[in-house]
Formats: C-alpha cells, structure tokens, sequence
C-alpha cells in the first residue's frame, strides 16, 4: 500500500481539523497544531494501526470487484 496516505486529526485542544501523513504517526513522535500549536503526541502505534485497517479495506474492496 502506499505510504504516502493521510488522515484528518481533530486537534485536542482547538478542535481544528488538519490533514496527517499516516507513516508519520509512530509512538513517541509529536505535530504542532496549525491552528493553536498545541503538541499532539502519538501513543501507541497508531500509524500502523491505521495503515493496516486501510489496507484490510482495499483488499475487501478489490476482492469484491472481482
């Protein structure tokens, strides 16, 4: 899949919506809000948890198109 994909995040503080490469969302790392410039740190290992539900999904996808 693509590594290149993105995601909206609402930010925590502002609520200001913005737009999030999925491959940089590993634990520990941190974005400034656009908006407000709060810090958001990513926990866990959201990136990958979210680049693997996407690629579950075009699979499905591209299964039923066959």
């Amino acid at each position: 899949m693509s590594s290149n994909l993105t995601i909206d995040i609402a930010c925590p503080s502002c609520n200001h919506s913005f737009v999030y490469p999925v491959a940089s969302m590993r634990p520990g790392t941190t974005t400034a809000c656009p908006s407000c410039n709060v810090t958001i740190e990513f926990e866990g290992d959201d990136g990958r948890e979210v680049q693997r539900a996407l690629d579950d999904f075009v699979d499905t996808l591209e299964r039923i198109r066959l």
